[in-house]
This record gives C-alpha cells, sequence and structure tokens, in this order.
C-alpha cells in the first residue's frame, strides 16, 4: 500500500520523468509557494544522495544556474514507499515488457548506474544507446550545455565512438561475461578507454578482475577488426557520485582490494570523474587535451625524467604536478615518494582547478596545493 506522499516524495516524482529540472521548475512541478520548505526538502534529499544537485553559469543571464535530477537512491525511495511512476522506466531501459516495480533492487541500480553513466558521456557529445545527439540543436556559446525542452543538448559532438559493455559481451562466453561496474568504452582510432562508474560497482577489486574486463572489450575488438596501437596506455576513466566516494574507495575503506594496491591497478591511467557539473567539464576537456598542457604556465620550465613523468615541469626550485585531471595511479605515486626518495622529491606543488582542492587534500594531504 502507497504511504502518504510528502513533499520529497513530490521532487523525485518530478525528477523521474525529466533528465534535470531547475528549481524553478522544481515549484511548479510541486506547486509550492513556500520557499523554506522547498529548500529544506532539496538539501535533505541531497544529504540522502537520493537527488544530485548541478551548477552552470548561464553565458546569456550571466547568473549560475541550479538544477536537480533523480538517482538511483531516490527511485528506490518511491519504490519502497509504492509511488514510483511509469516514467521512470525510461530512466533505465528501452524495453517495453520491463515492469521496474518487480526488478530486484540490486538489477535496477546496475540499469541507473549505465544510464548516469550513459548521459555523462552524451552531455560531452558522445552518442549512448539511449542519448543520440541531435545536430541540429547544437548550439554554440555555452562551455558544456543549455537546457532546451527539459533536456541538456551537448554543444558540440565527440569524435570518439562509445562501445557499451552489453554490445561487447555478444563476443564472450557467458561465464567470462562479469562487467561488475564496467559501463563500456570509447574509441577514437587506435586508441581506446575503458568507461566505468563506481555508484554501484563491484565488492572487489583486483588487477586479475580489471584483465576480466579489458578481455571482454579485447573480444569486441577481434570480431570487429579493430586494430589498437601497439604502444597504447592502458587507460581508464571511473565516475563517482560523490567526493566521499571518491576518498572512501581510493582509501580503501570498503575493503575491495588487497592491502597496498592502488585504485586502478593494472591500469596506466585510472582517471577519477566526479559525476557533477565540474566533472563533466572535466571529463571534456580530458577527452580534448588529456596531457593537461591548458594549465601549464608560460613561465613553467621542462624537466627532463621528472620521476616517473609525475613533474614535467619546475618553476624556480619547485617541481610542478600538473593536477588538472585525478588520476588515482599518480596520487598514489606521490603518496609513496617520501616513503621511496626521502625529500629528493620533496618539494613540489599541486597545480588544480578550484573544486578539485578537497580532492587533493583529502587524498595528498601533505602537499601544497596551488589553484589555478
Amino acid at each position: 500500500m502507497a504511504k502518504r506522499l510528502t513533499l520529497q516524495d513530490k521532487i523525485l516524482i518530478a525528477l523521474c520523468s525529466h533528465t534535470y529540472l531547475t528549481i524553478r521548475a522544481v515549484r511548479l512541478f510541486v506547486k509550492t509557494e513556500n520557499s523554506t520548505l522547498l529548500y529544506k526538502a532539496l538539501s535533505d534529499l541531497k544529504c540522502m544522495r537520493e537527488i544530485r544537485e548541478y551548477k552552470r553559469n548561464d553565458t546569456v543571464s550571466k547568473r549560475t544556474i541550479t538544477y536537480y535530477s533523480i538517482t538511483a537512491f531516490g527511485l528506490l525511495r518511491l519504490r519502497k514507499r509504492g509511488h514510483l511512476p511509469p516514467e521512470a522506466y525510461t530512466r533505465t531501459q528501452n524495453i517495453t515488457s520491463l515492469v521496474l516495480g518487480s526488478v530486484p533492487a540490486e538489477t535496477l541500480m546496475r540499469y541507473i548506474s549505465i544510464a548516469d553513466a550513459e548521459h555523462m558521456l552524451y552531455m560531452v557529445g558522445i552518442d549512448t544507446p539511449r542519448n543520440y545527439i541531435d545536430t541540429s540543436k547544437i548550439t554554440q556559446g555555452n562551455t558544456l550545455a543549455r537546457i532546451f525542452d527539459g533536456c541538456s543538448i551537448p554543444t558540440s559532438k565527440s569524435d570518439y565512438d562509445f562501445v557499451s559493455v552489453s554490445e561487447a559481451k555478444k563476443y564472450v562466453e557467458e561465464e567470462e561475461a562479469k562487467g561488475g561496474q564496467l559501463i563500456g568504452m570509447l574509441l577514437r582510432g587506435a586508441e581506446n578507454i575503458v568507461i566505468y562508474n563506481d555508484a554501484f560497482g563491484r565488492k572487489k577489486e583486483s588487477q586479475w578482475l580489471y584483465s576480466l574486463d579489458r578481455k571482454i572489450l579485447l573480444s569486441y575488438y577481434t570480431q570487429n577488426s579493430v586494430v589498437l596501437a601497439a604502444d597504447r596506455k592502458k587507460t581508464a576513466i571511473c565516475m563517482y557520485p560523490h567526493f566521499r566516494d571518491v576518498v572512501d574507495t581510493y582509501n580503501n575503506a570498503r575493503g575491495r582490494r588487497t592491502k597496498g594496491e592502488p585504485l586502478g591497478m593494472g591500469y596506466d591511467s585510472y582517471i577519477i570523474i566526479p559525476m557533477t557539473y565540474e566533472g563533466t567539464l572535466n571529463l571534456k576537456m580530458y577527452l580534448k587535451d588529456s596531457a593537461g598542457s591548458w594549465a601549464l604556465k608560460s613561465t613553467y620550465k621542462k624537466v627532463e625524467g621528472g620521476f616517473q613523468n609525475l613533474f614535467g615541469y619546475r618553476e624556480g626550485d619547485k617541481l610542478i604536478y600538473n593536477g588538472v585531471y585525478l588520476d588515482s595511479q599518480k596520487i598514489w605515486k606521490l603518496n609513496n615518494i617520501k616513503e621511496r626518495f626521502g625529500d629528493k622529491y620533496g618539494n613540489y606543488k599541486i597545480i588544480c582547478l578550484p573544486w578539485q582542492k578537497e580532492y587533493y587534500k583529502a587524498l595528498v594531504p601533505d602537499a601544497e596545493i596551488e589553484i589555478i
């Protein structure tokens, strides 16, 4: 039996059938003029991780626009309370026989994990199974996207192609088709990037499990005559719903990894992307310039070697670590420098974006940080 509708329930129901809603749109849907109650309900939903909040600067009005989307936790709440609307079904799979109310919670979370990650890719201009880019609606003037009829429209189309994990699994035996937090991969010529979403990831992580993921993808390459660069780096991007998830996973607070193993072991680069507005911009920049050369000052002097490519430049007597992308493999090396080399590489600073400062303070607590 459905429980009485609360203001929080009404907000979640409104978000079920829309990719994003601004606070003004939320107010119209839930039919309330009491701003205090509305802000309190939104704040409580954020704390419970049942909605996500995004912010973007509108280039026309010169204002910061705040908007919201529902998470899997929000959908689970509605289902438990008996208020899950039919529209929620379209957030997951375009299979009309799927009745979301009868799907096990774990399966539902997996569907939403895939849909959220694919929508992040869509926002940076990549076609995904549930989100196709209508190039006639691409507009200029915004760094990321504009709100149009309740949907985010990318401002440009990426030159990467996306292959979903469900597509790749067609070429492997059933017992090999694990997946876990694996979403798929991006392909561009001989280059590939593996995509994960850690929102509802596997209970264990290891180099062996990551190698199984790559085996699934390798089968796709073989069957579709994809030729990869022989000297390619093994690169992965992992999306995280919240700052706390990044810190807990990196510090192995969930006990997923063997003690001493770094996050993303088996990859040369394991890029952390938070599922926020800033994270989406960061993903877009990474796909355009993975070296982050746009962040370097002309006053920096190039350094040869620089300890395993961590420090490519220096400013005065300080080595520079370019931290505009959160690479867990490099962060792990930073944390092990003093233990392995004493003060030889101790005089360095991390340059990063303003929103990344809290991440580096938590992940590399002893480092000097400079915001660019």
